[in-house]
């Protein structure tokens, strides 16, 4: 692969009005810092770490150690408390 490969990527590719296909950064990336995509699609990306694992494990034949993936918690699987409305809950990795 040209580029690695993050649950928690630092770009994404983007197609333009005239099928150009554009590297677009998904925050801002330090100097330095590796420009990772996801080799996963959208719902594959909003699993859970062994389901995201185990997808790249059978398609790409390796097993993700991203920081989402060693995590204790996913922060990107956050939800408002249904109780008070103000805190926030996160699933396990």
């Amino acid at each position: 692969s040209m580029m690695s490969h993050s649950c928690a990527p630092t770009a994404m590719w983007h197609a333009d009005r005239n099928n150009n296909f554009v590297l677009r950064a998904r925050r801002p990336i330090d100097a330095g810092e590796e420009v990772t995509i996801t080799y996963l699609d959208e719902e594959e990306l909003l699993g859970t770490a062994a389901a995201r694992r185990d997808a790249l494990y059978r398609t790409k034949d390796f097993w993700c150690l991203c920081e989402r993936c060693t995590a204790d918690e996913d922060w990107s699987r956050g939800f408002r408390c249904p109780e008070c409305g103000d805190g926030q809950l996160f699933a396990r990795a």
